[in-house]
């Protein structure tokens, strides 16, 4: 299996047969003897052979690690292999008389060789585990402990590394850590990102199964409460102290006497708050811990590992391509399962003020924590505001950016100044992007002004002739302010950049930005008729779009060519000689 001068289908060939010579020992019991009380030579010679098994059930283990660090045709079935072992861990090293149960070292073994590697981890093998391992919800569940704590050591060894670099003044490729880091960092958060928290829990859908401990048996990695039940009843009654504990953390202590829930009361209301608290202190100490088999059975515990994990993947210098993959897979993936989303919230501003397209990416997620968090974020219209610019609209994403900006300008209570602003940078921007983000820009600002009343002084400002203003100031709008949108004199300008687009050299721009010289395109939808712009049907078109709706959207019709875009009066010019002669009707 790990001799290298032996072809890779030999080498193959070797680790099912492997699979299937110790899978059959175990199945049969001959992987363990039992030592005889009365025959001691016996029973030195059956701790022998066992020793024996476990060793070479080790080496084997031990070479399945090892082929994942050599070529890519090892690795699944490596994998395979060792998910299969993983089955029967608990049984090899404690003996055939142990519960079931899936053993942390092993996993973190087998998650260790796939993040610290030379190469990055196969997107076919990636999505191999995906599906048939961490699908598993104690798979899922082991991988999100062992990956935070992965996550913690490669940081921890990374600052160590730098500074040892620092103190030895040698180079990033002469230390094993710093000239992998990247792979390192890609490894985790492509782990990172097929784990996920299960909406239900399925006791079925898992790699081992799950038994209840058992008096006085081993539950598992540290996490046996040390102190299990030996009935149903029992576990009835520990279930509702639980719930009645946690009911009392949230009454009021006077209120928990009356409904007497808080037994421990003795009604002396001098000693109750020192007494209750110290009384609360100890029944918290004495409180047994939650076993491994019942937090794989709460919703609760994987979001609380999973919220971890991700706290802590965040906490690690990244590359801009890898901090913009993240960014984009927070919002649909990860912000919905973190237990408190409120967290991520001092990362997201970070990454929302940097402005760009790390900005863009950041905006979903934060959106999310304004709306469904009540996140106070003073500056959020002003960097949204910012972030209008001609790049962004050209952007790979401008379509997600355009639908966020859509419904961040939903609300009934921005300022009028602060409309206007918004009116005036899409205006302005209408002119200068491609035909399609022009008429987003158009019918965004037709929206704004009709929801919002105050801000159509935009179009219907009328100038005194009597004082006209000198040559060169009749805007006057700042473009350039990008602190304080006030200090813009938005409201002081006008929409000329609207009649400008009336003459775009696309129909269909044009015609949109004619609307807005009919009254009907302000009023609300009840009285605007077919006048009324629906910003939606502008987020997410292009020119293939607007092809196949100018061409009928492959009905074929029947049309004549444009051959001139002002209708000719004459066949010469006017002056001519010959013009006198020929007239056209």
């Amino acid at each position: 299996m790990t001799n290298s001068d032996e072809s890779t289908e030999a080498r193959i060939a070797s680790v099912h047969a492997l699979r299937r010579i110790v899978l059959h020992y175990v199945e049969s019991g001959w992987f363990h003897r039992q030592p005889s009380s009365s025959d001691k030579s016996g029973a030195k010679k059956a701790d022998v052979y066992n020793k024996w098994f476990q060793s070479q059930y080790a080496s084997i283990k031990e070479g399945l690690i090892q082929l994942l660090s050599e070529d890519e045709a090892f690795h699944a079935v490596a994998v395979r292999t060792y998910t299969e072992l993983m089955k029967v861990d608990v049984f090899v090293e404690e003996g055939p008389s142990s519960s079931p149960r899936l053993l942390m070292e092993s996993f973190k073994a087998l998650i260790f060789a796939l993040v610290i590697s030379k190469n990055e981890i196969d997107v076919d093998l990636l999505l191999m585990i995906k599906d048939e391992i961490i699908s598993l919800h104690d798979c899922d569940y082991y991988a999100m402990l062992v990956l935070k704590d992965m996550i913690v050591e490669v940081k921890d060894m990374y600052q160590s590394s730098i500074d040892r670099a620092g103190i030895t003044k040698s180079t990033a490729a002469e230390d094993p850590i710093l000239s992998n880091f990247d792979t390192i960092r890609k490894n985790l958060i492509d782990m990172m990102r097929i784990v996920s928290v299960p909406s239900d829990i399925d006791t079925e859908n898992v790699l081992v199964p799950l038994v209840a401990p058992s008096k006085g048996g081993k539950e598992g990695d540290g996490d046996s409460d040390g102190e299990e039940d030996s009935s149903d009843e029992e576990s009835e009654e520990k279930i509702k102290a639980r719930q009645k504990d946690a009911l009392l953390s949230k009454m009021d202590p006077l209120l928990a006497e009356l409904a007497g829930l808080n037994s421990t009361s003795s009604g002396r209301g001098a000693k109750r708050g020192l007494k209750g608290s110290a009384e609360g202190a100890a029944n918290k100490r004495s409180r047994p811990e939650v076993t491994m088999f019942e937090k794989l059975q709460d919703v609760d515990y994987y979001k609380k590992a999973f919220s971890k994990a991700w706290l802590a993947l965040l906490a690690l210098p990244f590359t801009a391509a890898q901090h913009k993959l993240l960014l984009k897979h927070l919002p649909e993936h990860v912000v919905p399962n973190m237990r408190n989303p409120m967290l991520l919230a001092d990362y997201l501003t970070q990454s929302y003020s940097t402005g760009g397209m790390v900005a863009v990416l950041a905006l979903e997620s934060l959106f999310h924590l304004i709306v469904h968090n009540n996140l106070d974020y003073p500056d959020f219209f002003l960097s949204l505001y910012n972030l209008c610019t001609v790049e962004v609209f050209s952007a790979k994403y401008r379509a997600k950016f355009m639908k966020l900006l859509s419904t961040s300008l939903k609300s009934v209570n921005l300022p009028a100044y602060l409309v206007a602003a918004f009116c005036k940078r899409l205006a302005a921007l209408a002119l200068h992007s491609p035909t399609p983000n022009s008429q987003f820009c158009i019918a965004q600002v037709t929206w704004l002004l009709r929801q919002h009343p105050q801000a159509q002084v935009l179009i219907h400002r009328k100038i005194k002739a009597s004082a006209p203003e000198p040559a060169g100031t009749f805007d006057k709008y700042d473009e350039h302010e990008s602190r304080d949108l006030e200090r813009a004199h938005a409201l002081q300008s006008s929409l000329w950049e609207m009649e400008a687009l009336q003459n775009h050299h696309v129909y269909a721009a044009s015609a949109l930005a004619q609307t807005l010289a009919t009254a009907e395109s302000t009023l609300v939808t009840a009285q605007a008729g077919d006048a009324y712009v629906h910003v939606e049907d502008y987020l997410n078109i292009g020119y293939a779009d607007m092809m196949d709706h100018a061409m009928g959207k492959g009905v074929v019709v029947k049309r004549t060519a444009a051959l001139a875009y002002v209708k000719p009066t004459s066949l010469y010019s006017p002056d001519s000689l010959i013009d006198t002669m020929f007239t056209i009707g």
